[in-house]
């Protein structure tokens, strides 16, 4: 048996150097020391026999018989299994919760909700840190923090640490979740011996050494690719120590373990943990289980926070603030020196900006950036506050309008006018607590500054419910949004003015005459015009630009999250040739600059990102982009996101990565192709791959834009760039959804969509293969109640495509069906009445005659009445009033009511039904026994409604 032992320095170094963001074991020592705490082994025995004494004491001379000449954690087991063994679980957890209420402060209050305040506990050292790392420094230690210990005190540093803790509690076997089960800017601590109220608390080795696959599985699949740091933790032969000894031998698991000795002897750690050393030998053989002495749980983590500042502050940095000390942990503390400290942008950085860059503070302070008049609004607006109340301003709109610099602007004009303090949030992973905000200095005026704060709805409001209750005013929050985002989010339900003075939303879409004037200004006093040079006449360039972006507002299919200043600017500047060039160029840049610790590089990362925007998505989900990059999730920010946004190649939104505009991920995709040969739809399979990858793992919405990605299929050949050649789109659409079908096999949903973008790409046979194969095991789908009507109508339309002219009985009697009692107890939905009569209506079209009496003709005018009974789009009222002028044309007439419109539908379903010679059709059911009575129930229902 043999290993190396490293000291506290070297640790310090391994930890702060880190490759893979970093998640934590913490064991029992780290809760307790001599400033309060969580009982010691000897309190608790004293606890223990206190409960023995009062629950059965005639057996105390058994119980401490039983404890003799035990020491430390076999004293502890062997207390706790006498109890349990000879009382009860129950006095076993009243046990532990007896010890943790003795880590109460002395002057707190007895009776409390939960687990109270973070003032009424003591919060040891150790722990405090812990937090605090945590806190500051979320993107480099994410967590989670897995523990065995039973007390609160964790999570209520992180709450004093101005973090959120998510908890998460295992007593039995369970799962653990992913991160995506938590709030942005939350800290996950889980618990996996149990907790101290609520909760079963496991001790015994029996307990301890269960069989849990659930959570070992759990456990294994979160520690994948980290570095895990344990600290006071002895290994025992736990749930834990049996899933980490597993994945280090696995020769493929990117993992890390730094594991920390209080001893600082080679020996003494050989002898005291000589079961634990043997179990990782393949691990330290390999390099990835290292010990370190000498470590004190108490101080090793304050050690690191130092050494990390100690690092930053010597580091040869980027351009930005020297920030004062901040009293929210990650958050900057500026003020009108220090922002009038930093370095003045450069032409070519303001170039770079009119590009598309993010904006950073030098750029909000720049004079070579043009200033819109929003800028002034909000200064005017808060000229009028009322001292005695906090207040809140939101800039909402669409990426790429420019809300970033006008709050950066903003901002900086409240320091350098108001001499206000800013704690300015760099990153979206950071949150915040009311507690904090209540405690902020009362001597300076505070303005909470924050990009994308749509994540900050809940924790904003309880925040400005807090400062109302303490009368704080000297607190002001300056926030954006998009403006999807924060409507999807509840911010416009939230009652914002009783708690606060609530500022007229400054909502940016578009330019005016004297916006367009300075940004052609500067544009001109920088060497940023390029094509917009071409205008020999100074004066009209900024009515160029109007133009441009009042054409980018109104223009067919405009999506929400597609800023129409940014798409004016383009076209100003670059318009479609030049946009292409500079995409190209650009893009070379970026494929020779790697994504650290992968085989992948920027160009790969802005790819995935304009396949799915290039399509109308609303970007894509910072989860499986990582995941298709092969970049820990923690740290998708720092390594892509970020990046690209200085390469004015993507920003980041809503958990959501988008290019700069939908014209820039157009250019992408083209030049994808045709400069850096990668095949688009290899590109759409990964994406849909990895999107159903990432949904298994979390609930049900965590992945953004789960359904559009997974049945893109049908959208993409008439989404993607219209300049790519429609072969091509056929061949990415189809496999796009080939891909959900195979990943996400079990809904039917992905088959639908398939057929459909079968027919759509012309390949009518594969379609009607498709839907006639799949029949069989349509009831096993797990959305077969929801979609299976949808699954008939696509299949008749189908079938319809690939008949010849004159022959739709097929696709007649397959869409009758899809409305039919036949399936139910299916319920028929608003939405498949519409394009069943909207698609019916084809159908009879074709097969009436002007024989008098004619079933399909007198059905033809049957689903036009019938479809009219519901809410229609524009499209669907263009369909019907075409097929009511066919109708009239012809002198078909009217049914007199529903009862006789649902008569002639089933006069018309049954004779096309009857007419089909197709021996695989004719057996799916009796065309005499097809009957429509559900719908007219329904619809009779919504007319009395």
């Amino acid at each position: 048996m043999s290993f190396d032992l490293f000291d506290k320095h070297e640790f310090l170094n391994a930890v702060t150097s880190a490759e893979k963001p970093v998640a934590f074991l913490v064991g029992s020592p780290l809760s307790w020391d001599s400033s309060g705490g969580v009982a010691g082994v000897d309190e608790m025995c004293e606890f223990i026999r206190n409960k023995v004494k009062e629950r059965k004491s005639r057996a105390l001379p058994a119980f401490e018989s039983a404890i003799k000449d035990k020491r430390g954690a076999e004293l502890y087991q062997t207390a706790l299994r006498w109890l349990q063994g000879n009382v009860s679980q129950l006095a076993v957890n009243q046990v532990i919760q007896d010890a943790v209420r003795g880590a109460r402060q002395d002057a707190a209050i007895k009776e409390f909700h939960e687990d109270g305040e973070p003032a009424d506990w003591h919060l040891p050292v150790g722990t405090i840190q812990l937090a605090k790392l945590v806190c500051s420094y979320p993107d480099e230690f994410p967590g989670p923090i897995l523990t065995t210990n039973f007390d609160p005190l964790l999570s209520l540093a992180i709450r004093a640490s101005g973090g959120r803790p998510h908890r998460r509690i295992v007593d039995s076997d369970g799962n653990i979740g992913r991160d995506a089960e938590s709030d942005p800017g939350t800290r996950t601590v889980a618990h996996l011996h149990g907790y101290w109220r609520g909760s079963d608390t496991l001790h015994t080795p029996a307990q301890l050494t269960a069989a849990r696959p659930r959570l070992k599985a759990s456990l294994q699949s979160i520690l994948r690719k980290k570095t895990l740091v344990v600290v006071a933790y002895s290994g025992w032969d736990d749930v834990f120590t049996t899933a980490l000894a597993e994945l280090l031998q696995d020769e493929e698991t990117p993992l890390d373990v730094l594991w920390c000795f209080r001893e600082d002897s080679e020996a003494l750690i050989a002898a005291h943990y000589r079961r634990l050393i043997e179990r990782m030998q393949p691990a330290i053989a390999r390099g990835l289980f290292r010990a370190y002495g000498g470590v004190d749980c108490h101080s090793i983590f304050g050690e690191v926070m130092a050494d990390l500042a100690s690092v930053a502050a010597t580091a040869v940095a980027a351009p930005g603030p020297a920030p004062l000390d901040s009293p929210l942990p990650g958050w900057q503390c500026l003020d009108a020196a220090t922002l009038d400290a930093l370095e003045p942008l450069r032409e070519a950085e303001a170039r770079r900006y009119f590009d598309g860059a993010v904006p950073d503070w030098r750029h909000g302070l720049s004079g070579m950036i043009p200033r819109r008049e929003a800028a002034t609004w909000i200064a005017e607006g808060r000229s009028k506050l009322d001292e005695d109340f906090a207040s809140l301003q939101l800039i909402r709109a669409a990426g790429g309008e420019g809300k970033t610099t006008l709050l950066l602007q903003a901002a900086a004009d409240a320091a350098r006018n108001e001499g206000v303090r800013i704690l300015w949030r760099p990153s979206p992973k950071f949150s915040l607590s009311p507690e904090q905000l209540v405690a902020l200095d009362p001597g300076f005026q505070w303005l909470i500054v924050a990009d994308d704060a749509e994540n900050l709805i809940q924790v904003v409001a309880e925040s400005a419910r807090h400062l109302q209750q303490a009368g704080r005013a000297n607190v002001d929050f300056l926030l954006t949004a998009r403006d999807s985002d924060w409507r999807a989010k509840g911010g416009d339900r939230e009652p914002w003015a009783q708690w606060l003075q609530y500022l007229p939303d400054v909502v940016l879409r578009g330019i005016n005459d004297s916006d367009a004037q300075a940004v052609v200004a500067a544009w001109t006093r920088v060497g940023g015009l390029r094509e917009l040079a071409k205008e020999n006449d100074p004066a009209l360039r900024p009515a160029h630009l109007l133009k441009a972006v009042h054409d980018q507002a109104e223009a067919p299919g405009q999506r929400r999250q597609d800023g129409s200043f940014f798409g004016g600017l383009l076209a100003v500047r670059f318009g479609e040739t030049g946009l292409r060039a500079h995409v190209r160029e650009f893009l070379a840049q970026l494929r020779l600059i790697p994504i650290h610790g992968t085989q992948r590089n920027l160009a790969d990362a802005l790819t995935f990102v304009a396949a799915c925007h290039g399509a109308g998505i609303d970007g894509l989900d910072e989860k499986v982009l990582a995941d298709l990059l092969d970049v820990p999730r923690d740290w998708v920010g720092s390594r892509v996101v970020r990046p690209l946004g200085e390469e004015a190649a993507a920003v980041y939104g809503g958990g959501r990565v988008f290019t700069r505009h939908r014209h820039v991920a157009a250019a992408v995709l083209l030049e994808a192709e045709a400069a850096l040969d990668l095949d688009l739809a290899e590109v759409w399979t990964q994406i849909v791959k990895h999107t159903v990858a990432a949904s298994l793992a979390a609930p049900v919405g965590a992945v953004a834009n789960f359904a559009p990605i997974v049945l893109a299929g049908p959208q993409l050949q008439a989404r993607l760039p219209s300049q790519m050649p429609e072969e091509r789109r056929k061949a990415i659409s189809i496999s796009a959804a080939i891909a959900a079908a195979n990943v996400h096999s079990e809904w039917l949903g992905t088959v639908i969509a398939l057929g459909k973008t079968f027919r759509l790409a012309g390949e009518f046979s594969r379609a009607v293969k498709l839907f006639r194969f799949e029949l069989g095991s349509a009831r096993t789908k797990r959305d077969f109640m929801d979609i299976t009507r949808g699954y008939w109508y696509e299949w008749g339309v189908c079938e319809g495509r690939l008949v010849g002219e004159g022959e739709h009985h097929v696709d007649a009697w397959l869409q009758g069906l899809s409305l039919s009692d036949g399936l139910n107890p299916v319920p028929i939905k608003d939405e498949q009445i519409k394009l069943s009569c909207a698609g019916l209506g084809v159908a009879f079209g074709k097969l009436r005659t002007d024989v008098v009496d004619c079933s399909f003709a007198r059905a033809f005018r049957a689903v036009i009445f019938i479809g009219r009974l519901v809410p229609l789009d524009v499209r669907s009222v263009h369909y019907f009033d075409l097929h009511e002028k066919a109708a009239d044309k012809a002198n078909i007439a009217h049914p007199g009511d529903l009862s006789e419109a649902i008569r002639w539908l089933t006069e018309g379903v049954a004779a096309a039904g009857a007419a089909i010679t197709d021996a695989e059709l004719i057996r799916l059911t009796n065309p005499n026994q097809v009957s429509f009575n559900t719908l007219q129930t329904k619809l009779e229902g919504l007319s009395r409604g």
